[in-house]
């Protein structure tokens, strides 16, 4: 597994979760090719975070993507 500074900034970025550890790590992560957002949450989902769609974990299989950066603090709500 990659760590942050090893991902190239052209490989696709889904980010999974939406919440207080995306905002708080935000600056981090903005200038990677992030292409969507991933939520569990249904009032989440549709919705778009500067300008990337948040879609269902469903819906992953029908986009190409390199790696998933997961921010979430509760593991056992991750469903993929």
């Amino acid at each position: 597994m990659k760590s942050e500074n090893e991902m190239s900034y052209q490989e696709k970025i889904v980010v999974f979760g939406t919440g207080q550890l995306v905002k708080k790590h935000f600056r981090k992560i903005e200038l990677h090719n992030i292409i969507a957002f991933v939520d569990n949450s249904k009032k989440m989902q549709g919705n778009s975070i500067n300008g990337k769609k948040v879609i269902s974990s469903i819906e992953l299989g029908n986009i190409s993507f390199d790696y998933i950066v997961i921010f979430s603090r509760n593991l056992r709500a991750i469903i993929l």
